[in-house]
This record gives structure tokens, C-alpha cells and sequence, in this order.
């Protein structure tokens, strides 16, 4: 086994880190860390060696698990030596728990490509997922039809044998593109467990921008439906006037006005 420890270009004596591990809860297998300590050192020192480390793309270099792997440092523990302005430091380094790499996902059956995908860790081990799908114009009312689903077996294509039963959460955005002369969409879409309950804040903005949606829905339907009635040939208006008056009509249902409000320029743009 090496005697050192490589922490991007940095060398870092073996006999000043002790291995670690832990589950992924991402990636679903045992992970690889070190806890890295420093002693006496050098105001200066320290803050170069922050700079050293603290980076976005932590590479290590581990003999204890004869790996190499992108990892997260947290500074755990700092002291000063009594009457001396000398400091001692422990870090903590932990291999970066990522998902595995997929294209696909399969929702209810309906299998979407993906534009980007990503899984978060949040509330004690709980994965929050947020996937934008590029969505082809015959698949987006099949689409549109699983909204109103409390659950749904989702699956991703190559690596799960077995769906999870998961849940829609909000912010239904998307957008309507087109390429090569066909017309394609990118829809938002957010992904939970089922018995996950939204924090006090979300469920008060959650529960008054429904209430939004529901009375701007409402009210257009109940529009549209007196345009139709005014339209009518029983009512005493010229042809012209019920011309006008059916072309005002919108013709769409309210989830359909629902699904309009999410309506945005680039859904991408927003994920």
C-alpha cells in the first residue's frame, strides 16, 4: 500500500488520514472516505491549503480502498495550540454519491427520452428526483393524462429491473420546440416517494398557487362556456357578432388551461 495519500496534486502522509466509509444512497453500493488531519500549522499554511482543496473537482487518490474517486471535503474539527497562534485541523472527505448514467425513463409505461436528470439527497436520506423530458408531439396528451395520477410506476430504462412507486411533485413547466420540422417538447418533471409529505412552507405556497390555478381556470371556463351560450342562434345577435363571438372561445377544457399555465419559453432554461 502507497504511503501517501494524493489529494488532487497535494501529497498527504498516510499516517495522518484513517479510512471511512458509508452507503450511497444514490448509487446503491459502499462509498470510500478519509478523515485527514493537520497539526501546527501556519495561519498561512491553512489557507493555502484551503485553497489546495476546497476546489469543485476534488480527485483522490485512496490506498486504503485502492481507488480513485471525486469526493466533497467539510472541515470537521479546528483548534489552536495553547500560546501559539499554530492551528490544527481534521477534514473530512467523502466519495461523491452519484447516480448511475441512464437516457430513458418510463413513466406508467410511456417511455420519454431525457434531456437532463438529476437525483438529490434531502430530510434524512430521502432522493428527490427532477428529470426534463423531451417529449414528441403524438406522446404529449398520453403525457398529459398521467397528471392526474396520485402514484406512478416509474421506471429507468437499464438500470431499474423493478419500477419505483413514486409521485408527481410541482412546477409542471414546459415548452413547445421544434427541429427538423418536428415539433417537440421539454416538460419538467419532479419525482417523489409517495409517503413524503411537503414541508409546512412548500404546502402553504403549494396549496395557494393551486388555489390560483383552480379560480383562473375556473373563471376562463366559465367565460368560454357564456361566449358558446351567447353564440347561440337563439340569442338576438347578427351573424357577424356570433362569428366574433366563437372565435373567442377557447375550446379546452380546464386541465388543458391548467396544463397552459405552466406554459414557459424554454423549459431548460428554468430546470
Amino acid at each position: 500500500m502507497s504511503n501517501v495519500v494524493y489529494l488532487n496534486d497535494f501529497e498527504v502522509a498516510i499516517r495522518n488520514c484513517s479510512p471511512l466509509c458509508f452507503d450511497g444512497v444514490l448509487s446503491n453500493r459502499e462509498l470510500a472516505g478519509l478523515e485527514v488531519n493537520f497539526s501546527n500549522l501556519r495561519n498561512e499554511d491553512y489557507e493555502n491549503l484551503k485553497v489546495k482543496l476546497f476546489t469543485n473537482d476534488l480527485k483522490v487518490k485512496d490506498p486504503f480502498s485502492n481507488r480513485e474517486y471525486q469526493a466533497t471535503i467539510i472541515e470537521r474539527q479546528s483548534s489552536f495550540t495553547v500560546g501559539s497562534d499554530l492551528k490544527s485541523v481534521r477534514y473530512e472527505i467523502k466519495e461523491i454519491d452519484a447516480g448511475p448514467d441512464f437516457e430513458q425513463i418510463e413513466l406508467d409505461s410511456l417511455i420519454f427520452d431525457l434531456i437532463v436528470y438529476s437525483e438529490y439527497i434531502f430530510d434524512s436520506n430521502k432522493v428527490g428526483r427532477e428529470c426534463l423530458l423531451k417529449i414528441p408531439y403524438d406522446k404529449f396528451d398520453s403525457f398529459k393524462e398521467l397528471l392526474v395520477n396520485d402514484s406512478l410506476k416509474v421506471r429507468r430504462i437499464g438500470v431499474d429491473d423493478e419500477p419505483l412507486i413514486l409521485r408527481f411533485g410541482s412546477q409542471f413547466f414546459w415548452s413547445e420546440h421544434s427541429e427538423n420540422d418536428e415539433i417537440f417538447y421539454k416538460q419538467i418533471v419532479r419525482l417523489f416517494d409517495c409517503d413524503l409529505q411537503p414541508s409546512k412552507n412548500t404546502v402553504s405556497s403549494t396549496v395557494i398557487q393551486g388555489n390560483a390555478y383552480r379560480m383562473i381556470a375556473d373563471l376562463t371556463s366559465r367565460l368560454d362556456s357564456l361566449i358558446k351560450v351567447l353564440a347561440c342562434d337563439h340569442v338576438g345577435f347578427s351573424e357577424d357578432v356570433k362569428s366574433d363571438l366563437t372565435n373567442l372561445s377557447l375550446n379546452k377544457s380546464r386541465d388543458d388551461i391548467f396544463i397552459d399555465l405552466h406554459k414557459v419559453k424554454d423549459a431548460e432554461d428554468i430546470f
